[in-house]
């Protein structure tokens, strides 16, 4: 009989990770998510946010499963964009491991966009996360 185990939910471990950092880190109070910043209710507005999708995930159940994630971040400029972006990816790149997840390893970017809906300058990177399983 194969072993029934289950994965955390990768953009919550992402979340976490990124959010147990002390704020001085970034230099701003940075708001997460995962809805794209149109879709925030309107008190939760404001720059800079950072929200964080799930692309693909792949692996070898009942071992192991990687989540591609997508972390997007808007701000007031490319620079500020770029800048935060290259902080949190150091952060996400730098996490030893925990009880949910084994690491990150690096994929693209950051890379400056621009927003189509909003015309609002944001930069973006991509990142493997490791997930560990959980017996049921």
């Amino acid at each position: 009989m194969t072993l029934r185990v289950k994965f955390p939910d990768p953009r919550k471990v992402a979340l976490g990770i990124l959010r147990a950092e002390p704020t001085s880190t970034y230099g701003a109070t940075v708001k997460f998510g995962t809805v794209f910043p149109e879709e925030r209710k309107q008190a939760a507005q404001g720059l800079p946010y950072v929200r964080v999708s799930v692309d693909s995930r792949s692996g070898f159940y009942p071992v192991t499963a990687t989540a591609a994630l997508r972390v997007q971040v808007w701000a007031a400029s490319e620079d500020k964009a770029q800048d935060l972006a290259e902080l949190l990816k150091a952060v996400l790149l730098s996490n030893p491991g925990d009880a949910n997840q084994r690491g990150c390893s690096e994929g693209v970017g950051p890379l400056p966009a621009t927003d189509p809906e909003s015309g609002s300058p944001f930069a973006y990177f991509t990142a493997a996360l490791r997930l560990r399983p959980t017996p049921l």
